[in-house]
């Protein structure tokens, strides 16, 4: 069994394990906080005494007369997500490599997770009229949000590769499907802003599942179907990757397990691609990796939530033990370290517990906003509202679960108003309440006494500021600078629910420019590559979303790159 001590950890060192082929490495793998004194006087040093996490230890090799079957390709891609399946027919499009696309879900509880492909000069958004963006002003805002860490060659090729990549994944959509499919935030109203706080929007999502009849589950299933179209590529449910097996240095291939609990080994002649997802149901894994998500957590108030679709991070893991290194942490994900104290609007007030503004409530889309909330006792949040909300709404920026202005979205802002005056106390049921004055809205929201006093001095404050036109206290943009004194009023109280609430983790295992998995020395693994939430040097410490579903954007556009390149190697 092969497992890494935290001296292994910060030496960088290598144990070997599983078939006497498959290696782990510790970068990434996390001590447990206590040692037994035994231990200790064993080893004589705390380093050296330190438990390893779990997820860090590679399970034992099985028993060869416990596989059933061998199947050998020249390409073995684990996972049939938005990366995986597009890695796999990228390649048996571009050539006539054998490619096996392996899948853990049995096929009729086959689910993808996400509605958004965000994505840049399609020729379908040139189509439908939406303008195109520079790659490099994209690519240039896309470093800047990551802190310069993500893999440069990596963002360029998703700059400048994204429209052809989507237009080549609509080639296998039906057209019933592609009839109900949308572009958020488009068409764009007057007032969206495309730049705030240094940061920059452009519209570029297409999208199913949000109120639309159809889902990116059915059309997965539509894609699935046309690759049986081609003969060098072959897809098998049921078949969940166990871990790796290694010749030397190269990665030949994997171990596998169906829901019966049978063994199957899958060798691959020339590569081995993990397209397996996240980690965010693994919370050993998360608390370890996404540490500054994790250090928001507040005793008695915030954990980690479960997560969707159980995303164990088992391609992850594999690539660990084979000798993958990840990229350095904090790992990203998708919330977790920031709140949305209320309706996505930013251009009303946040207050904490104590009726305190206390941060820019429009510095960009929730994923930026929010961190403020994240980072103050989360017990309980308060944004209020003027009825001008109807209008102030429109302007919003093309963000992650940001406010889309859309005519029927706007009249919902409207109705609301009218419902939450209609419903008094009793507010909506799930946190709004509207009133004729602040005492009253006060009373719904159960603000008193010093709260509610600095509650009333918070509003006076922010309405001096908009009137002047400058935030001196927090810097908030003068375009989303509005009064707050036109009734009815609008207020929210929220808890810390997205605190410690991922999607889904976007941080993994480093590689190069063609994804080609680097070990501990930072030289490229023989046969392994990583697409999707297995790869890391995307988004840098955390998700950013200058367009909405540039995850599953850029998942789709390098597992196509990736597979051209393994096609054409």
């Amino acid at each position: 069994m092969a497992q890494i001590s935290r001296r292994d950890f910060l030496k960088g060192s290598v144990a070997t394990g599983m078939l006497g082929a498959v290696a782990a490495t510790g970068l990434g793998c996390a001590p447990a906080q206590q040692t037994s004194s035994e231990a200790l006087s064993e080893t004589g040093t705390v380093a050296d005494a330190a438990e390893t996490s779990s997820w860090c230890v590679a399970p034992e090799s099985v028993a060869e007369d416990a596989i059933v079957d061998e199947t050998v390709a020249d390409i073995v891609v684990i996972g049939a997500g938005h990366a995986g399946t597009a890695t796999a027919r990228s390649a048996a499009e571009k050539s006539g490599k054998s490619v096996v696309l392996l899948e853990a879900l049995e096929e009729q509880y086959y689910t993808i997770i996400g509605n958004d492909i965000g994505h840049l000069n399609s020729q379908y958004l040139k189509d439908h009229g939406v303008p195109e963006v520079d790659p490099v002003e994209f690519f240039n805002d896309w470093m800047m949000r990551s802190q310069n860490a993500a893999n440069p060659s990596l963002i360029m090729q998703y700059a400048t590769r994204s429209g052809e990549a989507v237009d080549w994944f609509l080639e296998k959509v039906p057209a019933e499907l592609l009839e109900t499919m949308t572009i958020s935030y488009w068409p764009r109203h007057e007032n969206m802003l495309d730049e705030i706080a240094g940061q920059k929007f452009w519209t570029g999502t297409v999208q199913w599942g949000m109120g639309n009849e159809h889902n990116m589950t059915e059309v997965y299933q539509a894609i699935f179907a046309s690759l049986a179209e081609l003969p060098n590529l072959q897809l098998i449910f049921d078949r969940k990757g166990v871990y790796l097996e290694k010749d030397g240095d190269a990665v030949t291939g994997v171990v596998c397990v169906d829901a019966a609990g049978t063994y199957h080994r899958y060798r691959a002649n020339e590569a081995v691609v993990l397209a397996a997802g996240d980690f965010s149901a693994d919370k050993e894994m998360m608390t370890d990796l996404c540490v500054t998500a994790n250090d928001c957590l507040q005793e008695g108030i915030t954990e980690w939530h479960d997560a969707m679709g159980g995303k164990d991070g088992s391609g992850i893991k594999m690539g660990v033990w084979a000798g993958g290194r990840l990229e350095p942490r904090p790992l990203g994900s998708m919330n977790g370290d920031f709140a949305i104290p209320s309706m996505n609007p930013g251009v009303g007030i946040y207050l904490d517990e104590k009726g305190n503004r206390y941060c820019n409530e429009f510095f960009g889309d929730p994923t930026w906003t929010g961190k403020p909330a994240a980072r103050i006792k989360q017990n309980v949040y308060y944004t209020l509202f003027d009825s001008k909300l109807k209008e102030t709404c429109t302007y919003s920026v093309s963000g992650h679960t940001c406010f889309d202005p859309q005519e029927q979205n706007i009249a919902n802002i409207a109705a609301q108003f009218d419902q939450g005056l209609a419903n008094g106390a009793e507010g909506d049921g799930r946190g709004t309440y509207v009133a004729e004055d602040w005492d009253t809205l006060a009373q719904y929201m159960g603000i008193e006494g010093e709260a509610k006093e600095n509650m009333m001095a918070s509003i006076e404050r922010y309405n001096e500021l908009a009137k002047a036109g400058v935030d001196e206290d927090f810097g908030k943009d003068s375009r989303v600078l509005f009064t707050l004194d036109t009734p009815p009023f609008m207020g929210v109280v929220a808890g810390p629910d997205h605190v410690g609430g991922v999607m889904v983790t976007v941080g993994g295992l480093m590689t190069d420019k063609y994804c080609n998995v680097l070990g501990e020395s930072l030289d490229p693994i023989p046969g392994l590559y990583a697409a999707g939430n297995c790869l890391g040097q995307r988004f840098g410490a955390a998700y950013f979303s200058p367009i909405p579903g540039v995850s599953i954007g850029s998942a789709i556009t390098l597992g196509y790159t990736l597979g051209e390149h393994l096609a054409e190697s």
